[in-house]
């Protein structure tokens, strides 16, 4: 039996409009061919290094939230 690899893992963070936030991966390896999706008014990236960069739209409002899916290349869930 495989020991379980640990998935990546991100906290969540705050920022302001036009804000670009990065967010360090605390947990293990991100999967190759992982894809990045995003809910609300923003863009995200996995950087190479398995940080998540998180473009804030200019035109957000306080208190929306940008939901970040980061899913394997079989389209399963790793984190939100």
């Amino acid at each position: 039996e495989e020991p379980e690899t640990k998935k990546p893992d991100w906290k969540d963070d705050k920022g302001k409009p036009g804000d670009k936030i990065v967010i360090p991966n605390d947990g293990g390896p991100v999967p190759d061919g992982s894809t990045v999706e995003t809910e609300g008014p923003g863009k995200a990236e996995i950087d190479e290094n398995g940080n998540l960069i998180v473009d804030i739209d200019k035109d957000a409002k306080p208190g929306d939230k940008i939901v970040v899916i980061v899913k394997d290349k079989d389209g399963n869930e790793i984190d939100r």
